[in-house]
């Protein structure tokens, strides 16, 4: 889960807050995050990785401007964005900083999160973000200083970072290395189905089904091509 926004926005309180400990430095300089920051916290049963990015804003400090870049970097891969706002920020620049971060969240869940309400009322962004942001977004407005936001805050968190429902006929994947493989596999295999729809030679698309049996392999234990030959030939009738 990224956390983006404009300088002074606030993000660093918000994550110490979420983590409960002073994992980022906290000032009201401009830039004080200039690299991103991450710490793994449990939420509802959900694992999450919150990470703390450098304020994006016009810069010619070079070091900053890389940490920018990599804010926008962390925000592609993110799978969850919180787009902090502070609540102080004239409707028109919301406008203006929202298209730098919207086309970034596409596929993504974007919660804004309209910050400082201790200082400033958040209706004005709130009215300016409502006809920006996608269908399936939400806003929160709270000000991170205060314990029972911040609970609300990770309420929406745990709401929006949902997993699906688990039940007794689906499989779970615990193990990385398993999960690379069974992704490898899975790419090979539609490799192969491509190829046999579209009329490639067997030659062709025998390289991938190998690159299947490798994969799983590597999870099953080897299985050689003697072994595949014979199961197929065994169970399946087809010609030379």
């Amino acid at each position: 889960m990224a956390i983006v926004g404009q300088t002074n926005a606030g993000k660093s309180t918000l994550l110490n807050a979420l983590v409960h400990d002073e994992r980022a430095l906290v000032s009201d300089v401009h830039g004080t995050t200039r690299d991103v920051i991450e710490d793994v916290v449990a939420l509802g049963g959900t694992l999450l990785r919150f990470i703390d990015t450098a304020g994006i804003r016009q810069s010619s400090d070079v070091v900053e401007a890389m940490g920018i870049e990599r804010s926008f970097q962390k925000l592609d891969q993110a799978q969850l964005v919180l787009w902090v706002i502070d609540a102080a920020t004239p409707a028109d620049e919301v406008v203006r900083f929202s298209r730098q971060i919207l086309p970034h969240c596409e596929g993504k869940s974007l919660l804004a999160v309209v910050n400082k309400t201790d200082l400033a009322s958040p209706e004005p962004v709130t009215s300016a973000l409502q006809p920006l942001m996608p269908a399936d977004a939400s806003i929160i407005a709270i000000t991170a200083k205060d314990a029972s936001d911040v609970e609300r805050l990770q309420h929406c968190i745990v709401e929006r970072a949902a997993l699906p429902a688990v039940d007794g006929d689906t499989v779970i994947v615990t193990n990385a290395r398993h999960h690379q493989a069974l992704c490898r596999a899975a790419e090979a295999l539609d490799r192969a189905l491509a190829g046999l729809r579209d009329g490639l030679s067997g030659d062709l698309v025998s390289q991938d089904i190998r690159e299947v049996v490798h994969h799983l392999g590597t999870i099953t234990g080897q299985v050689t091509t003697h072994d595949l030959l014979g199961e197929i030939f065994a169970n399946f009738c087809i010609g030379k």
